[in-house]
């Protein structure tokens, strides 16, 4: 447990954000799929990213062994290793037992599963079709064209196109649905271009080539999605000024659009030759719209920065946030419940926000075990809440030091067991 405070409501320092585990786990996929020939610095310290590593040597040990029995992998609650990992055992020699904890058997994965089925791999469910556990039997496979359903999850995409350039003739991935988290599609071809595979992207379709080696040394940037905790607490501070040492708008990561969002909440970002700086000095737009289709990490902290200064906005492109690590959208409306602020399904994919925050008190608040939620809720201390939640160790998942950099920048973190 956790109980997080703050004297005074303004907020000043220099905060040093993690590596991105999304460029890190898909990085870690290809370093493995081609034989460590390249290295990678500044890799992720997040929980997922470790685990993503622990999975793949256990698959490499597995190999080394030449064993033949049924390898158990567990990837907990951390999707993109479920995800990512599924392509990569599909076409690895071998026998395995792809599971997860109770919340990853309810996440879909049935169209990354038929996907694979149609190349001719070997995936059997365990136990309810179209979810988590699954039994894998890897062998090669050869394919150069594969149709995905791209509307429940940018990770099914992204796990093809990083199986897509080992294959012997490349692979021309084919799509079909609705553009879910799309800016996370993006990033991972802009990894392969980075890396010297050639891919082109058409409207229904892109196409990965075959690459025989990558030697190229890659360095992981910080990452956007964590900046967007602090890009709120800037916007409810009274005065408020944070620099990322190091963060830049390189164009890989999409979540860099925040920087847009708050635009409109009264924090202003500056490139700066170290990092970006962010000070709130804006105006406050009161007719704030946001669809975050292709930016669901980010939805919560601008969600909860507009409910905080009485701005009721309107939010389409959150129907995903239901099959992450929680239900996003079920605990925000909890949790703003709680501070007199009402979140409500106004019309089917519109929410809406209403009421008037109450005077500061002390919230015992569900997180729901999920980094995302705690991070965001956390934020809230800096109106004057003493903000109370039951797993601080959630935020291992992406931001390890978040905690300590609350410290750093004037807040009082008390953990207990």
């Amino acid at each position: 447990m956790i109980r997080l405070s703050k004297i005074d409501k303004n907020l000043f320092g220099t905060i040093k954000l993690p590596a991105s585990k999304s460029i890190s786990n898909r990085l870690l996929i290809l370093q493995y799929a081609y034989g460590h020939s390249f290295t990678i610095s500044n890799l992720s310290t997040a929980d997922d990213t470790l685990l993503m590593s622990t999975m793949l040597d256990l698959v490499r040990q597995y190999q080394v062994r030449g064993d033949t029995g049924l390898l158990r992998l567990d990837t907990r609650n951390a999707g993109s290793v479920m995800r990512f990992m599924l392509p990569l055992l599909s076409v690895t020699r071998g026998h395995y037992l792809l599971t997860g904890n109770e919340r990853m058997k309810k996440r879909p994965i049935g169209a990354l599963v038929e996907a694979m089925r149609e190349t001719g791999a070997e995936i059997d469910y365990l136990e309810d079709i179209g979810f988590p556990p699954l039994i894998i039997r890897g062998r090669a496979i050869s394919a150069s064209r594969i149709g995905i359903d791209t509307s429940v999850s940018s990770q099914f995409v992204t796990a093809l196109l990083l199986l897509a350039p080992t294959m012997p003739d490349g692979l021309t991935i084919e799509l079909t649905g609705s553009r879910a988290s799309w800016p996370y599609v993006k990033m991972t071809t802009r990894l392969l271009n980075s890396l010297g595979v050639q891919v082109i992207t058409q409207e229904n379709s892109i196409r990965v080539f075959n690459k025989k080696a990558l030697k190229s040394d890659i360095e992981v940037e910080p990452d956007w999605s964590s900046a967007a905790f602090w890009y709120s607490m800037v916007s409810m501070a009274e005065n408020g000024e944070i620099f990322f040492p190091a963060l830049k708008k390189s164009g890989i990561q999409g979540d860099q659009e925040l920087a847009s969002f708050f635009s409109q909440l009264g924090v202003t970002t500056t490139e700066k030759s170290q990092g970006i700086l962010i000070r709130k000095e804006g105006r406050f737009n009161d007719n704030f719209m946001a669809d975050f289709a292709g930016y669901p990490d980010i939805a919560l902290p601008v969600i909860v920065s507009c409910g905080v200064a009485g701005i009721p906005g309107t939010f389409t492109g959150l129907d995903n946030l239901r099959i992450k690590e929680s239900d996003r959208l079920e605990a925000l409306s909890l949790a703003l419940r709680m501070t007199g602020i009402a979140f409500r399904e106004e019309s089917p994919g519109t929410w809406k926000l209403s009421g008037r925050m109450v005077d500061p008190c002390r919230l015992h608040m569900d997180d729901f075990d999920d980094h995302r939620v705690a991070m965001t809720l956390a934020g809230l201390a800096i109106k004057g809440f003493t903000i109370q939640l039951e797993h601080p160790e959630t935020v291992n998942k992406s931001f390890p030091g978040f905690w300590k950099e609350l410290e750093s920048a004037g807040f009082k973190c008390d953990i207990s067991c």
